[in-house]
């Protein structure tokens, strides 16, 4: 969960004000435009998050994740510690 946070950060802002660029003009309600724009931003965050920014190597650093490789390594490094048991560290 922690690995999305600062991509979407980045993304919803993109997301609410295209949203609302367009839908202003559509002559919508108030509240419709409102949920239109939440669940429109909420999904727009999630599909670009998991299905370009997680599977890229080349949008991963940009959007301030580690590459693959490192992802991969720290979590085989977390799951062969038992629980309470601190990774041991490379001399």
């Amino acid at each position: 969960m922690t690995e999305a946070i600062f991509p979407w950060y980045i993304l919803h802002q993109t997301f609410i004000v295209v949203l609302g660029f367009w839908l202003t003009r559509q002559g919508l309600t108030a509240g419709f435009e409102f949920a239109l724009i939440t669940i429109g931003t909420f999904a727009g965050c999630l599909v670009t998050h998991e299905l370009l920014i997680r599977r890229s190597p080349f949008l991963r650093p940009l959007f301030g994740l580690k590459s693959q490789a490192n992802a991969s390594v720290k979590k085989a490094k977390k799951a062969s510690t038992m629980p309470g048991q601190q990774p041991s560290k490379a001399l």
